[in-house]
């Protein structure tokens, strides 16, 4: 039996590490690449270069999960095609050997105030949100059933997060405040790649909305982790001003991952992650 070859872009990300773990775990061939931080093994692909690219996606692979993005998103209202450029051409060479596509988006697709699924048009407050949404597009013009598009919500893990940063600030005994209308389904990113994996290799392909099961407020995570932590205060404010808009009380429907009996407890996570 052929093993299953597969490369992770941005595999020195949050996502990119959960993934290549999970995947090595599970007896996969994995190659990640790396941009500006480099790791073991790892192999630089600015994706904004056209020659490199097609020389690193090549014929042998069976699947590319593309994790790299600009994730800032005050910083992508300003800069176009952060999340697009470089993007196109990962869409050319995975065409040209039509090789499986699983891309990571975001709940910013979503204007907010609601409930989406899947099958919910998409509209966008953010330039961040319209990129996401354009390289989505992208994906599906490719009409092959087997390409997978995952959004997520609200990753957290060890390292630096919102998570990370309320606990670190409210262990130093400081008051923050949090607004009470930007929600979200925070996700722990093994969880996270666990799943996805298990839908890829489950061979469904489409839209999954893959997040944490719980939909709070910025302002009502931050008390949980209070809580945990006791020390420190939060502070409720209504509205946060930020350079981008953001979707206000958004939650990310998961009824579909509940259908095949995979769902996602990633607040189970938190209090270790604050105990760091």
């Amino acid at each position: 039996m052929t093993k299953l070859k597969a490369l992770v872009i941005g595999g020195s990300g949050r996502v990119g590490k959960a993934l290549m773990a999970e995947l090595a775990h599970r007896g996969i061939q994995t190659q990640g690449t790396y941009l500006t931080r480099p790791f073991y093994g790892g192999v630089r692909l600015d994706i904004c270069d056209t020659e490199q690219t097609n020389k690193v996606i090549t014929n042998d692979l069976d699947v590319v999960f593309v994790t790299a993005a600009e994730t800032n998103v005050d910083k992508c209202e300003k800069q176009g095609e952060a999340n697009t450029e470089g993007f196109k051409n990962v869409i050319n060479a995975c065409a040209l050997w039509k090789t499986q596509i699983v891309y990571f988006s975001t709940d910013f697709v979503f204007k907010g105030e609601g409930s989406f699924h899947e099958w919910d048009l998409v509209s966008p407050v953010s330039e961040y949100g319209r990129q996401k949404v354009y390289a989505e597009h992208m994906v599906l013009s490719l009409s092959n059933p087997n390409h997978l598009i995952i959004r997520t919500s609200w990753l957290f893990d060890e390292g630096h997060n919102f998570v990370t940063w309320v606990a670190k600030e409210l262990k130093a005994g400081k008051t923050i405040s949090l607004p009470t209308d930007q929600c979200g389904n925070p996700t722990y990113s093994l969880d996270l790649a666990k799943t996805v994996v298990d839908i890829w290799m489950n061979g469904l392909g489409g839209i999954w909305h893959v997040c944490g099961k719980d939909n709070l407020s910025r302002f009502e995570l931050g008390e949980l982790i209070k809580k945990l932590i006791g020390k420190g205060q939060v502070i409720p404010i209504e509205k946060q001003k930020q350079i981008a808009q953001r979707p206000l009380g958004l939650v990310l429907a998961t009824e579909k991952l509940k259908k095949i009996k995979l769902g996602l407890d990633s607040l189970a996570h938190l209090k270790r992650i604050v105990d760091i």
